[in-house]
């Protein structure tokens, strides 16, 4: 029997998230097809195939090729503007309100795009009494809720103010001591909802948020909500029944959407209008609240349940490659400058790949200072053609994407792959890579992280860029396999990936870098492997043997070099040191210690 199987992929920093992760969870149990539901982390590079990924707020690249269909579900203010020639990339994205799906709509095609609402975890307890000198601010995002300036502007004669830090480090909170704020860090799922159903009023003034969950919770529990009175809280809120706190719309730096900041004036303004509301307008509001609220998590039910359906619908017919891969003929394109020691790690990979020798070349562009090139390490010029190796030698330092572009334009075969002079690939890399190419029915392969061995400290470690570079950073050029009409028809740049890989993401597959290749760290990279210096040796943990790990820790003539002359300088010193006169050093040392408060110290040194 076929089972259906869903990835639902996410992080785990905040409540939010893990609401919603739960939130679909519940919905997918109840379809008819019972799809298995697998949670993985958005950093995890382990997850199996499955018929849909479903993508929480954040993302990753590599997972996308896992799933038959690939659905994001975005929280706007989080999703930064670096990803949006990304967001194209899936098969569908899931607004939870129309604030959403109008910014969107510019970032890709409309018939990717819907609007169906969302809902939120119903924590209600019926015919709970009210406590009108009660009220309630779950504080979950120390992003965009100013908890500050509610905090600076209560005073004694205000109500109870019950703040819950639900999941929030609040070190930055400067606290009040004031006998009507309590301060709650630790609280039992069933303490929370008997504190949420009591307090008749509920602060949820975040500045921006897809989706405000305390502001459904509250509704439901039938509670009154205070908000801004702009953006997509007004899509959720019973706006005939709240209260509203006067905001300006300002820029959100980096991410997509507005912010709607308000003032302590208007704070205090709001709040002189709750207080004075009698308690039984603010019960007939709070079940006005409730019925909003409890209709809406109903309809979004029946959207979602019939949209999912659908998408199964869907994946039944979408097949995954498991075609039988035939090797195609392969170019190598490799760059190289002033690595005349590191390259023969280069010269390794091609003579010990288990890929088919006859279907294998090998173009090197070397634009190598004078006395710092690598033809000596190839064969001699005459045999190179019976090793289908094309050495090409510039006289100019150039850029490294017009190198690859030289190189390319070299090349015999339909199949590119781009080497760096400074990577170990294993035994299989070439053919794994291939494969990856081929089964992904796209027209690039590449890696955003890989692992890295220092060869001199002896440290491993994950290669791996900020989240909000733009994508064509993060992406590595020396890992990228491509079909050579994909560059055809647009070349490399000068200085990045940008022009080559503009508005061709989803020609794109992200791929992982085990068993494929490890990058060196040495004294001379030119890319961006940082090591910490504080970081201590770990050893190697990519599976090399003995033989293969002494020799890569050889190769950095530099290092070894600089090594030898540390050692030479040191030796002279003592040597030096030894032939100075005891006695004198003795009279010279007490005669300065006299005038040196730790001369004690002197003297033992």
């Amino acid at each position: 029997m076929y089972i259906m199987r869903v990835n639902v992929i996410h992080n785990d920093k905040s409540s939010n998230v893990m609401m919603d992760a739960e939130l679909l969870s519940y919905i997918l149990k109840r379809l008819k097809q019972k799809p298995k539901v697998e949670h993985i982390h958005v950093n995890s590079y382990k997850l199996e195939e499955a018929s849909l990924n479903i993508c929480l707020e954040t993302f990753n690249n590599y997972h996308l090729s896992k799933a038959k269909y690939n659905i994001f579900i975005p929280n706007f203010q989080y999703f930064h503007k670096n990803w949006t020639e990304l967001a194209a990339t899936f098969d569908l994205i899931i607004c939870k309100t129309q604030y959403c799906y109008d910014i969107f709509k510019d970032l890709v095609p409309e018939d990717k795009l819907v609007f169906i609402g969302w809902r939120s975890p119903d924590f209600s307890i019926p015919n709970m009494e009210k406590e009108y000198d009660q009220y309630l601010l779950v504080y979950n995002d120390h992003y965009f809720n100013d908890l500050q300036k509610i905090i600076d502007i209560w005073n004694e004669d205000y109500p109870t103010l019950n703040i819950v830090f639900n999941g929030i480090i609040n070190n930055h909170v400067k606290r009040r001591n004031l006998p009507n704020i309590n301060y709650i860090e630790k609280l039992s799922s069933e303490k929370f909802e008997l504190l949420l159903n009591k307090c008749i009023v509920h602060f949820c003034l975040d500045t921006i948020d897809n989706y405000n969950h305390n502001i459904v919770q509250c509704q439901l529990a039938k509670s009154v909500p205070v908000i801004v009175n702009k953006g997509p809280a007004l899509e959720i809120t019973e706006t005939d029944n709240c209260f509203m706190v006067s905001s300006v719309k300002k820029k959100n730096k980096g991410g997509l959407g507005s912010l709607y900041r308000y003032s302590e004036d208007e704070l205090k303004y709001t709040l002189e209008k709750i207080m004075a509301t009698k308690p039984d307008i603010l019960d007939i509001m709070g079940k006005e609240c409730h019925i909003f609220s409890t209709k809406n998590q109903h309809i979004f039910l029946d959207k979602m349940t019939t949209l999912l359906n659908d998408v199964f619908e869907k994946t039944i017919k979408i097949k995954f490659n498991r075609k039988e891969i035939v090797l195609p003929k392969l170019s190598i394109v490799t760059p190289v400058h002033n690595l005349p020691d590191i390259f023969k790690i280069a010269v390794l990979n091609y003579t010990s790949t288990s890929y088919p020798r006859h279907l294998l070349e090998w173009i090197i562009i070397d634009d190598s200072d004078e006395g710092k090139d690598v033809d000596s390490l190839l064969p001699k010029q005459e045999n190179r053609a019976k090793f289908n190796i094309h050495y090409i030698r510039l006289t100019e330092t150039t850029d490294l994407y017009e190198k690859y572009n030289l190189g390319v334009e070299a090349a015999s075969h339909d199949i590119i792959l781009n080497m760096g002079p400074d990577d170990f690939f294993y035994e299989k890399g070439f053919e794994l890579i291939v494969t990856e190419l081929l089964r992904s029915d796209k027209q690039c392969v590449g890696m955003v992280q890989y692992g890295c061995f220092d060869i001199n400290r002896y440290i491993s470690m994950i290669n791996v860029n900020y989240i909000t570079l733009p994508y064509y950073l993060r992406l590595y050029e020396g890992s990228l396999c491509y079909h050579k009409s994909f560059w055809e028809n647009r070349k490399y740049g000068t200085g990045d990936l940008h022009a080559f890989l503009e508005g061709r993401y989803n020609d794109l597959c992200e791929i992982n870098y085990a068993n494929i290749l490890v990058g060196l760290i040495h004294t001379r990279n030119s890319d961006k492997r940082v090591v910490d210096e504080k970081q201590e040796s770990n050893g190697c943990h990519f599976n090399f043997t003995e033989k293969l790990f002494k020799y890569v820790c050889s190769l950095d003539k530099q290092k070894i070099e600089d090594n030898e002359k540390r050692q030479k300088e040191i030796e002279e010193i003592r040597a030096a040191a030894d032939e100075e006169d005891p006695d004198e050093l003795k009279e010279e040392s007490e005669n300065k210690g006299s005038n040196t408060e730790n001369s004690s110290e002197v003297k033992e040194i």
